[in-house]
């Protein structure tokens, strides 16, 4: 799978702390939306650009695109300066709550 963005972060953080007092269920919840997303890279993208080679390229770079600018749709801008080093967004997030 292809590194998180920010909205993967923050939905990842807050699947965890919702359901820190189950952590497997956490876990296993992540672990179905990874090989989703595992299946659909290996599976699904190759194909609609075989299939459909006069659209717009669906790639993995297209999805890790569409997934960042929803973070920044909602506000989130991936990494942030605060006080001279970077926090993530889920650190963000955290210190917000």
């Amino acid at each position: 799978m292809w590194p998180l963005t920010p909205i993967e972060e923050i939905t990842k953080y807050m699947l965890e702390k919702e359901l820190e007092r189950q952590p497997q269920t956490a876990d296993t919840r992540w672990g179905y939306y990874t090989t989703a997303c595992n299946r659909l890279i290996i599976n699904v993208l190759d194909e609609i650009r075989a299939s459909l080679p006069q659209h717009t390229d669906h790639g993995q770079r297209h999805v890790i695109d569409v997934l960042q600018r929803a973070g920044f749709l909602i506000g989130l801008n991936g990494c942030v300066a605060i006080s001279g080093s970077r926090m993530r967004s889920n650190e963000l997030l955290a210190n917000e709550l």
